[in-house]
């Protein structure tokens, strides 16, 4: 995300990051999520929105719970919830 570049079109391979790593790269990866620009696929979208929800369930007593919630309300303004 420093670098300025637009992860647009990479959008679930960071939410897969974000779901499948520790808490310092579930951190980045929410960053760079949150600096991209819109417009995205409904579909993807929604799928992630899913896989975010899903793995709120295993992380939600842990601070990374706190991000994957970030995360997902990121997810839902780009999604227009």
């Amino acid at each position: 995300w420093e670098a300025d570049l637009d992860c647009s079109q990479h959008l679930s391979y960071f939410v897969d990051l974000a779901l499948n790593n520790d808490f310092n790269v579930t951190m980045e990866a929410t960053t760079v999520i949150q600096e991209m620009q819109a417009p995205f696929d409904a579909e993807e979208l929604k799928k992630n929105i899913a896989k975010i929800e899903e793995g709120m369930k295993t992380y939600a007593k842990e601070d990374k719970g706190a991000l994957l919630d970030q995360l997902l309300n990121i997810l839902q303004t780009f999604a227009g919830n």
